[in-house]
């Protein structure tokens, strides 16, 4: 499947993100966060490279819109390539993470290539607390 970019998606996260203090976390993703004092933002039990190509480092407790743990679905090395509909392969870690993070239960569409190149899609469950 092919992914088209959705620009103008990301630049509308982007500046209702303005408002977000960047926080460096501590909370085993590995990543930087945007956080707010209006509410928690949850991930999806992923850590990522910070570097493109933003590879799967680990995965801890990935979960579908039915809170039924995704064992084996993403393993360690695959690429992820998209997130809802946008192809990121070349963002840097922060516009990835301000689409990857959002509010508890909200679902994010990934995709990602494995090393056996197929390219596959899953929905995961927004439920892992981003701590400052």
């Amino acid at each position: 499947p092919t992914l088209s970019p959705r620009l103008g998606s990301y630049k509308k996260k982007s500046s209702a993100l303005r408002s977000f203090s960047m926080a460096t976390l501590q909370d085993g993703l590995g990543v930087t966060s945007p956080h707010t004092t209006m509410g928690a933002m949850y991930g999806v039990g992923l850590r990522i490279s910070e570097q493109a190509p933003h590879l799967v480092e680990k995965v801890n407790e990935l979960m579908d819109e039915h809170d039924r743990v995704l064992v084996g679905r993403v393993n360690c090395g695959d690429e992820l390539i998209g997130v809802d509909g946008g192809f990121v392969a070349h963002w840097n870690i922060d516009q990835v993470k301000e689409c990857m993070f959002g509010p508890f239960g909200s679902i994010a569409e990934l995709s990602f290539h494995a090393p056996s190149s197929h390219i596959y899609t899953l929905r995961a469950k927004r439920h892992v607390p981003i701590h400052v």
